[in-house]
Protein backbone atom coordinates (compact mmCIF):
# COMPACT_ATOMS: atom_id res chain seq x y z
CA UNK A 1 0.00 0.00 0.00
CA UNK A 2 1.72 3.22 -1.06
CA UNK A 3 0.35 6.54 0.70
CA UNK A 4 1.09 9.28 -0.90
CA UNK A 5 1.00 12.94 0.46
CA UNK A 6 -0.74 15.97 -1.87
CA UNK A 7 -0.01 18.77 0.21
CA UNK A 8 -2.87 21.42 -0.21
CA UNK A 9 -1.46 25.13 -0.19
CA UNK A 10 -3.09 28.67 -0.48
CA UNK A 11 0.02 30.78 -1.26
CA UNK A 12 2.82 29.90 1.57
CA UNK A 13 -0.21 28.32 4.08
CA UNK A 14 0.00 24.43 4.09
CA UNK A 15 -4.35 24.11 4.03
CA UNK A 16 -4.21 20.17 4.55
CA UNK A 17 -2.09 17.15 3.70
CA UNK A 18 -4.28 14.48 2.05
CA UNK A 19 -2.57 10.86 1.80
CA UNK A 20 -3.99 9.30 -1.11
CA UNK A 21 -3.20 5.13 -2.52
CA UNK A 22 -1.94 5.52 -5.80
CA UNK A 23 -2.99 1.79 -6.32
CA UNK A 24 -6.52 2.81 -6.57
CA UNK A 25 -8.93 4.53 -8.97
CA UNK A 26 -6.05 5.21 -11.43
CA UNK A 27 -7.08 6.95 -15.03
CA UNK A 28 -9.47 9.10 -12.82
CA UNK A 29 -9.52 12.75 -11.11
CA UNK A 30 -9.55 11.98 -7.68
CA UNK A 31 -11.12 14.24 -5.18
CA UNK A 32 -8.68 15.60 -2.63
CA UNK A 33 -11.14 18.01 -0.78
CA UNK A 34 -12.82 21.26 -1.11
CA UNK A 35 -10.91 24.06 0.11
CA UNK A 36 -11.63 28.28 0.09
CA UNK A 37 -8.19 30.04 -1.40
CA UNK A 38 -8.03 33.56 -0.59
CA UNK A 39 -4.44 34.03 -1.92
CA UNK A 40 -3.02 35.62 -4.74
CA UNK A 41 -2.12 31.81 -5.91
CA UNK A 42 -3.43 28.22 -5.30
CA UNK A 43 -1.19 24.72 -5.24
CA UNK A 44 -0.51 21.03 -4.86
CA UNK A 45 2.47 19.68 -4.13
CA UNK A 46 2.96 15.80 -4.22
CA UNK A 47 5.64 14.57 -1.60
CA UNK A 48 8.71 12.83 -2.32
CA UNK A 49 7.74 9.04 -0.18
CA UNK A 50 10.70 7.12 1.23
CA UNK A 51 11.93 4.25 -0.96
CA UNK A 52 8.94 4.76 -3.35
CA UNK A 53 7.61 6.87 -6.60
CA UNK A 54 4.84 9.22 -6.52
CA UNK A 55 3.68 9.99 -9.45
CA UNK A 56 0.73 13.00 -10.43
CA UNK A 57 -0.64 13.20 -14.02
CA UNK A 58 -2.96 16.41 -13.93
CA UNK A 59 -4.49 18.75 -10.85
CA UNK A 60 -7.51 20.14 -12.02
CA UNK A 61 -8.93 23.55 -9.64
CA UNK A 62 -13.37 23.61 -9.88
CA UNK A 63 -14.62 26.64 -8.43
CA UNK A 64 -17.73 25.91 -6.57
CA UNK A 65 -20.55 28.30 -6.57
Amino acid sequence: WIATPFEIRDGATLLATVNVNQRINGGQWNLLGSYTFTGSSASVRVRRVFGGVAIADAVRFVPVP
